[in-house]
């Protein structure tokens, strides 16, 4: 009887204590204003690269220095890259190595980019 009487009291108190909450308001949605695209862009620049896999035999040794070919860096104007490890370079990385960048301008005067790789 006594199991009773403390389980109805629990009852009722859970009851009480719900009626009494504060009502949670929805949680708003995110917006996606990042989302917007602005007008197409006009690509006027383009840029190639060698393509650094190319000159990579099928199978290496350890002791293989990968290298970008001769002619695909310019020194004079800063454009080089390395799509291999740093410090070993006998690992090559095709999604590093970039064969084509394009710059251009849209109606609002901002500069967009895109690029190619392997």
């Amino acid at each position: 009887m006594k199991i009773r009487h403390l389980l109805l009291f629990v009852v009722l108190l859970v009851i009480i204590l719900s009626a009494c909450a504060p009502d949670v308001a929805e949680t708003p949605s995110p917006t996606h204003d990042n989302l917007i695209r602005p007008s197409d862009p006009v690509y006027e620049q383009l840029v190639w690269d060698c393509n650094t896999g190319d000159r990579i035999p099928d199978s290496i040794s350890d002791d293989y220095l990968i290298q970008p070919g001769s002619g695909c860096d310019s020194w004079q104007i800063n454009r080089y890259e390395r799509p291999f490890n740093a410090v070993a370079q006998n690992e090559y990385f095709p999604d590093l190595d970039i064969l084509s960048a394009e710059l251009g301008l849209c109606s609002s005067d901002e500069i967009h980019s895109r690029c190619s790789s392997c």
